[in-house]
């Protein structure tokens, strides 16, 4: 099989009896109330239905309240739009002031579960294992758990929105409802966050790759485009329109000061080594402590890719490869053009970290079923 062939897989084998299909709802109905449940029951101090975080308050609630939803909803902030955020502080206008909490914790949960199923659900054409679907999906849950300030905040659903769009975006649903969904998020996610821009090369691979000898196997590849890849490409391409509409407007504005070796030396010292080792237990000065930290997080990685590399396993080498250049990508531009490396943003390589390490990890060169 050719790269394009690997990294844009065929659809896997849906299960088409009525009980499967309905098993596998219940399955992900259930899946999604307990991600949503773990969400809001491990968040310390207050608790997540008494807690509103400093932006949804004070900037995506209030607004919704004294602008009306519509107008807040095309109102940028912090350099560009976000449109879920909005949209979730719009549905919180609906209900009494009291509920607000309560309201926005539920909706940001209930996100960050759906998007982690739907990453599962995506997995499937590259992951034939069940054990390796859940650990790429499960980490959109469990990785916050070492940063407190991502729980359970409607203000930070683009960081989730990015991992699940870089799925979206090397999915083949098998049906319509599947295709029209991967387009659907990958529109909310670029108008939720300008950096989906670092997806523009992969959307546009796959929207005009030449299809191969296996294509027939795909309803959704033609004459050397695939259809499915060109709504996917719109709907970034659409949302990525808006957001650098309000800049070229004006109503969007963002300070640059590029900065690359901030960037460099913070993907090295600080995106990479956080989601291995924790980034409580690194602290928040770069000393020799931290430093020996994140090089055994390194040596980690490192093992990683030595095991894959002697054939131990059987990495997925495309997949690897491409999820790590996305993850280095997330992190690095938006540090290199503003020069700033704050918490959040140290946030967005993690999941997208989470692919390469485990394709690269891979299965046992026999017996085991973890990956493709």
């Amino acid at each position: 099989m050719t790269i394009t062939q690997t990294l844009f897989a065929a659809p896997a084998r849906a299960e088409t009896t009525r009980p499967a299909r309905w098993r596998g709802v219940a399955i992900g109905a259930a899946a999604v109330a307990a991600g949503t449940a773990l969400g809001l029951l491990r968040q310390p101090g207050a608790g997540a239905l008494d807690t509103i975080w400093a932006e949804d308050g004070g900037i995506f609630l209030a607004e919704a309240v004294r602008q009306g939803p519509f107008d807040a909803l095309v109102t940028s902030y912090a350099g560009y739009f976000h449109f879920v955020p909005r949209l979730m502080a719009a549905i919180a206008t609906l209900f009494p002031a009291g509920a607000a909490s309560t309201v926005l914790a539920l909706q940001a949960a209930l996100a960050v579960s759906l998007l982690a199923v739907l990453v599962y659900v995506a997995s499937g054409s590259h992951l034939t294992g069940t054990l390796s679907r859940v650990l790429v999906s499960a980490v959109v849950v469990v990785v916050p758990v070492a940063q407190g300030d991502v729980l359970n905040s409607i203000a930070n659903f683009h960081w989730y929105g990015l991992y699940a769009l870089f799925w979206m975006l090397i999915w083949t649903p098998s049906g319509p409802a599947g295709r029209t969904v991967a387009v659907a998020v990958t529109f909310l996610v670029a108008t939720s966050d300008i950096i989906a821009v670092v997806f523009v090369p992969l959307a546009l691979w796959r929207a005009f790759h030449r299809p191969g000898p296996d294509s027939e196997h795909s309803p959704s590849l033609t004459a050397g485009r695939d259809r499915q890849g060109i709504a996917l490409a719109g709907g970034l391409g659409v949302g990525l329109l808006i957001q650098f509409a309000g800049l070229l407007s004006g109503s969007s504005e963002r300070d640059l000061s590029p900065d690359p070796v901030l960037a460099v030396s913070g993907f090295l010292l600080r995106a990479v080594p956080a989601p291995l080792i924790g980034e409580r237990w690194l602290g928040d000065d770069v000393d020799a402590r931290w430093l020996a930290l994140a090089a055994l997080a390194w040596l980690v990685v490192g093992a990683a890719f030595l095991i894959a590399y002697t054939r131990r396993t059987r990495p997925a080498w495309t997949l690897a490869v491409v999820a790590g250049l996305h993850a280095a990508a997330l992190y690095m531009l938006p540090v290199l053009l503003t020069g700033i490396a704050t918490p959040a943003t140290r946030w967005r390589p993690r999941c997208s970290w989470s692919p390469p390490w485990w394709h690269c990890s891979g299965r046992p060169a026999r017996g085991s079923r973890c990956t493709r």
